[in-house]
């Protein structure tokens, strides 16, 4: 891979070094999201060029916490007539793959399935 190729870089996998390795590789003035399961205890080690110089930016990123979900939740309860609309087809779980042969063809947008 060439250098300064990628505008933007997501690693959204528990890889620690890639951080280091994408710096690199992502254009000036591009960005570095890390989107992945890091435990407090990792450290990243980056080229200081490409941060100061290149103006590339590292970013951390995280999906959710509890609140989101009962936000989430209560906001569904207060509008079920509109989320309700969001559903557009229901099958039995046995019917599964034809289910998801339909979503994969981009005729139903969320299908549930019932045990």
């Amino acid at each position: 891979m060439k250098k300064g190729f990628y505008d933007i870089v997501i690693i959204a996998v528990n890889k620690i070094e890639l951080v280091s390795e994408y710096i690199t590789l992502t254009s000036d003035a591009g960005t570095v999201l890390m989107f992945s399961g890091l435990s407090k205890d990792e450290f990243v080690s980056v080229e200081a060029y490409s941060i100061h110089y290149r103006q590339v930016s590292l970013k951390g990123s995280f999906g959710y916490a509890m609140h989101h979900f009962k936000e989430a939740l209560s906001l569904i309860d207060a509008h079920k007539e509109m989320f309700s609309r969001i559903i557009t087809h229901r099958y039995p779980l046995e019917r599964g793959k034809e289910a998801f042969d339909l979503l994969a063809s981009g005729d139903a947008l969320k299908i549930v399935l019932k045990p």
